[in-house]
């Protein structure tokens, strides 16, 4: 058995009954991460769960860690994922409480040897540091500049 495919990470985000009933559904266990270096885990997780209901200022730094990594996200929409899973390869959403939709659209998911950089360069590109000071840039050049 690939290690890659050996559990569902799930950080607490959302209802834990719902968490244990996905991984059931797949058959794979549910684990959780809470010290140390969480490169490793989120590396060797089939998908970060992420099943939080509502969009939150520090939602999507673990959804960009896990693309970081290679690994795809799974969370409901509404939760302010859609710009971040804004292509198959990188993970699925739901409708919240659709737990059998969520399921269905993890066994979909492309092969991990192929989707892994895919990833990583989407979330690299949009979210690394030169991304990032591109559009800091940006915005103090909007607000810094007097209208003619």
């Amino acid at each position: 058995s690939d290690p890659s495919e050996g559990y569902l990470l799930w950080l607490g985000s959302g209802r834990r009954r719902e968490a244990e009933a996905i991984a059931a559904s797949l058959g794979l266990p549910l684990r959780t991460w809470r010290r140390g270096d969480p490169v490793s885990p989120l590396q060797d997780a089939r998908a970060l769960l992420h099943l939080e209901r509502n969009p939150s200022p520090t939602g999507l730094l673990w959804p960009l860690r896990a693309l970081a990594c290679g690994t795809p996200v799974a969370g409901w929409r509404g939760a302010g994922l859609e710009d971040v899973l804004d292509r198959p390869e990188l993970g699925v959403l739901a409708t919240p409480g659709d737990l059998a939709g969520l399921v269905q659209a993890l066994r979909d998911l492309p092969d991990r040897s192929t989707a892994v950089p895919l990833r990583r360069q989407h979330v690299l590109g949009c979210y690394g540091r030169r991304a990032m000071i591109a559009r800091y840039r940006e915005m103090y050049r909007a607000l810094t500049t007097v209208p003619a």
